[in-house]
């Protein structure tokens, strides 16, 4: 008889998402596995009727606690989620995934079977649509096994080069969650630095398989703010090198070139610049032999996705409520 697995607390964040309650519920209550669950569910500020529609879909259920909130960003709900959890593990899923049915058991085992304190697995995409190919009502068929489980050889370097998941994607021991400090609240994606976060302390599982299908069509969604999530992104290598007392000089130079890198592509291909542009010449300097200032060259390529050209995050970026703060102010956790 196989041993039951460890407790498991899913935090599903929800802003706006009544249309895809019945969907994200029901991949919840269709989770596979012998382990303990708890169900929190945070509501950051929503005014569809996905507070009253989630309580309708959840009557019944065990272990359920509903968190309402002001809106104030992805990041900050999945943090108010987390200091809720009562269990050992926490599953993360946005309000519009859905997750497939082994997806929580098969990351236990991978993160037991490398000893790792997270595990993250694929995404794939589902439409919400019951009846189209692809839609929500042939999730059920989506077990097969994984075809691999490994440990990474250096999550850091691969996590830095790019990002190919979300929360949804990730099973993390809540205590190396609260250690690494969380999510970023200074920013409105909770991926972005979390991966981060996590790849610069602890070893990490990848499971090739998949655990998550995100909706193929989600007006509003934040990774389809092209600029803003760039910004994000880079602003979060900047995190990195700023905040991260241990980097290596391999993972400085590596985020300093990604970064610089993925400004003058964006320039080129979204703001028409050529190769007299800074951005290009910020280029070739994070490509040069010897010493670079990477906090500044990081700094100076966020004005690549900016409308005015300017390196400061505009109003609308900032999380809701966020005042104006410095790039870098010195009140990040460090790892």
């Amino acid at each position: 008889m196989a041993a039951q697995q460890p407790g498991v607390s899913f935090v599903i964040t929800l802003y706006n998402k009544k249309p895809y309650l019945e969907a994200v519920c029901g991949s919840l209550q269709r989770q596979e596995g012998d382990f303990e669950r708890e169900y929190i569910f945070v509501d950051d500020g929503s005014d569809d009727g996905t507070v009253d529609e989630l309580k309708r879909l959840t009557a019944g259920w065990d272990n359920v606690t509903v968190v309402e909130q002001a809106n104030a960003g992805a990041a900050s709900a999945h943090n108010v989620g987390a200091k809720r959890a009562s269990l050992p593990w926490l599953k993360f899923l946005d309000g519009d995934d859905v997750l497939t049915p082994r997806a929580t058991t098969w990351l236990l085992d991978a993160a037991a079977a490398s000893g790792a304190g997270w595990a993250w697995g694929n995404l794939g995409t589902y439409r919400l649509d019951k009846d189209a190919p692809g839609g929500i009502a042939s999730l059920t068929v989506v077990s097969e096994p994984p075809s691999s489980t490994q440990a990474m050889a250096d999550p850091l370097a691969f996590f830095i080069r790019n990002i190919p998941a979300n929360s949804t994607s990730l099973l993390v021991e809540k205590a190396l969650y609260d250690r690494v400090g969380g999510c970023d609240e200074r920013l409105r994606s909770p991926d972005y630095t979390l991966f981060l976060r996590l790849a610069a302390t602890a070893p990490a599982a990848h499971l090739d398989a998949p655990v998550g299908l995100v909706p193929e069509d989600a007006p509003g969604r934040l990774s389809g703010q092209k600029r803003r999530s760039r910004y994000e992104s880079v602003l979060a290598l900047l995190y990195l090198v700023a905040e991260t007392s241990q980097l290596s000089p391999a993972h400085r130079q590596q985020a300093m070139r990604r970064a610089v890198s993925r400004a003058w592509l964006f320039a080129r291909r979204e703001n028409g610049c050529g190769v007299f542009s800074p951005h290009f010449l910020r280029l070739i300097r994070s490509r040069l032999a010897g010493p670079a200032d990477a906090q500044s060259l990081i700094a100076d390529s966020l004005a690549a996705f900016t409308e005015d050209g300017s390196i400061q995050r505009p109003a609308a970026w900032r999380p809701p409520g966020s005042p104006p703060q410095p790039l870098i102010d010195g009140d990040g956790p460090s790892t």
